[in-house]
């Protein structure tokens, strides 16, 4: 008899439709039928891209499509994931963060049913400020999961912090569909004249992808940018992909410094299109101070064959980005090291951009949906080989009252 799995979050849009669909044939080579529930169909911060791609074979089932996830009230929420997992009636369930209603309930659900639960998050200690009230909370939810699956090493040290213990740890959580971005800048390069006349860039580009928000720190980029172009006339135009509350601000810094033929904004665009810009940038630059828990326009920039330039709090530069390898790393902080690191990028020969290109390459080739389908398939392994811990009054309030606190911002 096959083992029934549900993995349940908040929206399962943009990485997540790929990620589910090679778990879900992986996992059945293995005797496992997975059954996906996804709480809300709109409210994602990423509403570029609402369109859910999931191939419709899988066990998949969204419980409120036409909502937003700020529109669903938590008790609401929790009582129809209550009722769809008593409905699937799951062996194991996969959990996303408890910030979020859907992870709270989840793991709620599996502890009162005597299942097996595994959480899933990215999640850092620095990202966030929490009050202690929150880290006590945090710490004795995730000491009652039964493993957990992060983004990287380094994230690990977090998830101790909150109580899972070290051999409960799986790594694999943030991957993107490599090969599809490699297929589709690769097609773009061969017609790049056609591409840079359809995109009306006809000079050498920096590329900045992501949502204009303060943590991301594109007024600072804007400001280093700009203070270096007044000693180097011959750098490379910086080309910011993204919408968001701070876009008036950044119009407003490039106007400020007359940057407006160097510096352009352009409003989000389909990950079709956005590998078109990959194909014909010099680098992607992340320049976040905090609350970056990962940073996947990393990853799919490496897998469109391009190096890095990103600030060490971005939670996957440690991962992925081995300076003067395949990136340049700099203080997010610090407008000199991300003038530093513009420098850098812009004072290599071909030679070495073809080099920093490869290195980027080989290293995101361990970072696939396979890595993750490992991660997933291990931690359902060591579940079912494990017991499950009771909870105590204590964690039984908790969970009772606890609905999250997450909304999209």
């Amino acid at each position: 008899m096959n083992i029934k799995v549900a993995i349940t979050h908040t929206d399962f849009r943009i990485y997540w439709p790929a990620r589910l669909e090679s778990l879900t044939r992986y996992l059945k080579n293995q005797n496992i039928d997975l059954h996906i529930i996804e709480l809300a169909g709109q409210g994602s911060p990423y509403e570029f891209n609402t369109e859910n791609k999931i191939n419709k074979k899988v066990n998949w089932q969204c419980l409120f499509p036409n909502i937003k996830i700020e529109n669903i009230n938590s008790k609401i929420a929790a009582k129809n994931i209550f009722k769809k997992l008593d409905e699937i009636n799951p062996d194991i369930v996969i959990a996303g963060a408890i910030a979020f209603t859907t992870g709270i309930t989840a793991i709620y659900w599996s502890k009162i049913n005597n299942k097996k639960v595994i959480s899933f998050d990215d999640a850092r200690i620095e990202d966030v400020p929490r009050s202690k009230i929150v880290n006590y909370i945090k710490r004795k939810v995730y000491s009652t999961v039964d493993a957990a699956i992060c983004p990287s090493e380094a994230h690990k040290e977090s998830f101790i912090f909150w109580g899972v213990r070290p051999e409960k740890l799986f790594v694999g959580l943030n991957v993107i569909d490599n090969k599809w971005f490699k297929s589709k800048t690769d097609h773009y390069k061969t017609q790049k004249d056609d591409t840079a006349k359809e995109l009306n860039i006809n000079k050498k580009f920096i590329l900045g992808v992501g949502r204009l928000v303060k943590k991301k720190n594109w007024a600072s980029l804007i400001k280093a940018y700009a203070q270096l172009s007044n000693s180097h006339k011959n750098l490379p135009n910086l080309v910011l992909i993204g919408e968001g509350p701070e876009k008036n601000e950044m119009l407003m810094l490039i106007e400020q410094y007359s940057m407006e033929e160097q510096i352009e904004i352009i409003n989000f665009v389909d990950q079709e299109k956005l590998c078109q810009y990959y194909s014909l940038a010099e680098c992607l630059i992340l320049p976040s101070t905090y609350g970056e828990t990962w940073g996947l326009v990393i990853n799919e920039a490496m897998a469109s064959g391009l190096y890095i330039l990103a600030s060490h709090q971005c939670g996957s530069t440690s991962a992925l980005i081995e300076n003067n390898s395949n990136g340049f790393v700099f203080d997010g902080t610090n407008i000199n090291t991300i003038k530093d690191a513009i420098l850098k990028s812009t004072n290599l020969n071909p030679e070495q951009i073809k080099m920093m290109k490869s290195n980027s390459l080989k290293t995101i080739e361990n970072w696939d949906l396979e890595r993750f389908n490992i991660a997933c398939h291990e931690a359902i392994q060591y579940v079912n080989m494990n017991k499950s811990k009771k909870i105590g009054l204590i964690e039984r309030f908790i969970f009772a009252n606890w609905k999250g606190r997450y909304r999209p911002t």
